[in-house]
C-alpha cells in the first residue's frame, strides 16, 4: 500500500510539472461567459481592398449590414469591400444586439489628383490630367434596356490613347478559355491587318505579338499586345497597343491602349493596370 501511495504521488507531480510547463491551470470556479466582441472596432481600407470581420465567441446566425453600400460592402460572412472613397459602419447583429465597426475607404491615391466616375456596371478611378469622354449606347432587348458603354481618354498630346468597352452579353457571362478560344480564331495576324488596312494603313507589318493572362475583378483577363509599323498617309507610322479582354456578371469588357511615335507604351500599360485595380463592380 505504502509503494502504490508513492507512485500516485509521483504520477501527481509529473502531471503538476507538465501543467507548468504548459502553462495550464486547473480552473477552480466556473468559467464566466466568454465575451462577444468584433474584432476591429476602426478599420481603414482601400477601394477595392476587403478585410474580414469577425464576431469573437459567437455560437449561431450572425447578420451583417452596411450603413452605405455604395461605400463599403459587407457579405453573409462579414467580409467587407471597400467601394468608394468615405465612411460606412458595419453592424453585425447577434441575439439582438448591435456590434459595430467604423470603415474608412480611401482611393490608392490623392483624390485631389482622381476622378472617379460611374461607367455602366462599374465604377473607375482615372487621372484629372487626362481628357475623358463617357458615352452611352442604349439597346433593347424585350421591354428591357440595357446598354453598352465607352469610356476614351487621350492626353493633352493625343499620343497615347485609352479606350474601355463594356457589353452587355446577357444570358451568359463568358469565360476565360471561351474568351481566349475566340481570340485565337479572330484575332489572327491576317485578321488584324485586314483591319488596319480598313483603317487606311498600308504595307502593315506586326512586331511582338504577346499573349498572357492578367488578374482582375476576382478573375482573369487575357492580355495581347502588339508592335505596328505601317504607312499612312504616305508617311511611315509606328504604334503599339495592348488590349484586356475579360467578362463578369453578362458583361464583356475590352480595355485597350494605344501609344503613338511620341507616346510611352509602358505608361499606357501602367496606366490601364492600375485602373483595372480600381475598378468596383456594381
Amino acid at each position: 500500500m505504502q509503494r502504490r501511495r508513492f507512485n500516485l504521488c509521483a504520477v501527481l507531480a509529473v502531471l503538476l510539472a507538465i501543467s507548468v510547463l504548459t502553462g495550464f491551470t486547473q480552473p477552480t470556479t466556473a468559467l464566466a461567459a466568454a465575451k462577444v466582441s468584433l474584432n476591429a472596432t476602426n478599420q481603414t481600407i482601400q477601394v477595392g481592398e476587403t478585410y474580414r470581420l469577425k464576431l469573437n465567441n459567437a455560437k449561431g446566425t450572425v447578420k451583417w449590414k452596411s450603413s452605405n453600400k455604395k461605400v463599403a460592402e459587407v457579405n453573409e460572412k462579414g467580409k467587407v469591400k471597400g467601394v468608394a472613397s468615405g465612411t460606412a459602419t458595419i453592424t453585425a447583429v447577434y441575439k439582438k444586439k448591435n456590434y459595430t465597426c467604423t470603415f474608412t475607404v480611401e482611393h490608392p491615391v490623392d483624390d485631389d489628383e482622381m476622378e472617379n466616375k460611374k461607367l455602366g456596371p462599374v465604377n473607375i478611378c482615372y487621372s484629372k490630367e487626362l481628357s475623358t469622354k463617357i458615352s452611352e449606347e442604349p439597346l433593347t432587348k424585350g421591354s428591357k434596356e440595357i446598354g453598352t458603354y465607352i469610356w476614351t481618354a487621350k492626353n493633352s498630346e493625343a499620343s497615347e490613347i485609352l479606350k474601355l468597352n463594356i457589353i452587355y452579353t446577357a444570358p451568359q457571362t463568358m469565360t476565360y478559355d471561351f474568351i481566349e478560344e475566340q481570340f485565337a480564331k479572330e484575332f489572327t495576324e491576317e485578321s488584324a491587318k485586314a483591319l488596319l488596312e480598313k483603317e487606311g494603313y498600308s504595307d502593315v507589318k506586326l512586331k511582338k505579338m504577346k499573349k498572357s493572362s492578367y488578374k482582375v475583378l476576382d478573375g482573369k483577363a487575357l492580355r495581347a499586345s502588339v508592335r505596328i509599323s505601317a504607312k499612312k498617309g504616305g508617311e511611315e507610322y509606328n504604334e503599339d497597343r495592348v488590349i484586356y479582354i475579360f467578362s463578369k456578371a453578362n458583361y464583356l469588357f475590352a480595355f485597350s491602349g494605344q501609344a503613338l511615335e511620341d507616346g510611352s507604351f509602358s505608361n499606357v500599360d501602367k496606366t490601364i493596370k492600375e485602373m483595372l485595380k480600381t475598378m468596383i463592380f456594381l
